[in-house]
């Protein structure tokens, strides 16, 4: 019997992309998904494609960057597969923009609302109801290595993607010890809609001519890793419970020279006299948790 029979997992952006591929694997692996979408029409086409491969699914529109909605959708979903979320994926996320200076303030809010602040709000709704349950539960947060590489010009997608890293690197400290396992994952470049689906979601022109090759980053995207293979690696390494999932091997040199850049800084104290106290801080952070 797979590890996914007879669970429930919620995916994300799951109309299209990587969200897609990976609702259709967790299918075909015996899981019952909902593919949600902020894409209607696009979250009931992919839980038909998931149903084909004999699972239970069902598709649910949704704006993850509204708490409310979160609620709303897991009810639904929980009530057409007849059982809660007990894997959740969160893989929708927009990006685009320009240099800082030249940046317009709401489209670099709102590429924080979705891809940030929407990934908390679906961590934080299926949280409390997976601790209570007691049952094995999985929570697969799709970063990017764009969590740990800056490139000019995509400061908010950056912003949101170290953001999506240091926020669960947080849940698995938190979570240590309980029946929810964390797995984040750092893509590279897929082959996705990636840039069309953010201009549409930021309410942007298409600057793509139709039927015609993508430029820029979706030229870069086109040229990209085939997402079902990507989906194989995430649903893999989620059963395994591992935490980091990286899928692009050829980036660990790059990714190696941003940490070895931090450390080297590292020189003289700015007060030589002073030590912290690791043990004492700790000790502070955990009777924190402990009056929680």
């Amino acid at each position: 019997m797979s590890y996914w029979t007879g669970r429930a997992a919620f995916v994300t952006g799951g109309g299209s992309g990587i969200g897609r591929q990976i609702a259709l694997e967790l299918g075909r692996r015996g899981a019952a998904v909902a593919v949600a979408d902020i894409d209607p029409a696009a979250a009931e086409a992919v839980a038909a494609e998931v149903a084909a491969t004999g699972a239970r699914a069902a598709g649910v529109q949704l704006d993850i960057s509204d708490p409310a909605a979160w609620d709303r959708a897991l009810a639904a979903v929980a009530g057409q597969l007849g059982q809660p979320t007990d894997c959740l994926v969160n893989c929708a996320g927009i990006g685009g923009g320009c240099n800082v200076a030249d940046e317009d303030v709401a489209r670099w809010r709102r590429v924080l609302e979705v891809t940030l602040f929407g990934t908390f709000c679906g961590c934080h709704a299926v949280l409390r109801p997976m601790l209570d349950s007691g049952k094995p539960c999985n929570i697969v947060n799709i970063a990017s290595l764009s969590g740990f590489w800056a490139n000019p010009g995509m400061s908010a997608y950056t912003t949101a993607k170290f953001g999506v890293v240091g926020l669960t690197d947080t849940l698995r400290l938190e979570l240590d010890g309980t029946n929810v396992t964390v797995t984040i994952v750092y893509p590279g470049m897929v082959n996705t809609g990636f840039v069309q689906n953010s201009r549409k979601v930021l309410g942007e022109a298409d600057a793509e001519a139709e039927g015609g090759r993508p430029t820029g980053v979706g030229n870069m995207l086109a040229d990209g890793m085939d997402p079902a293979k990507l989906a194989i690696r995430v649903v893999d390494g989620a059963e395994r419970g591992e935490y980091h999932v990286f899928t692009h091997s050829e980036w660990k040199e790059r990714i190696q020279s941003v940490f070895d850049e931090r450390l080297a800084a590292f020189g003289v104290s700015a007060d030589p006299s002073f030590t912290e106290d690791f043990a004492a801080l700790d000790e502070r952070i955990a009777e924190t948790q402990r009056q929680a």
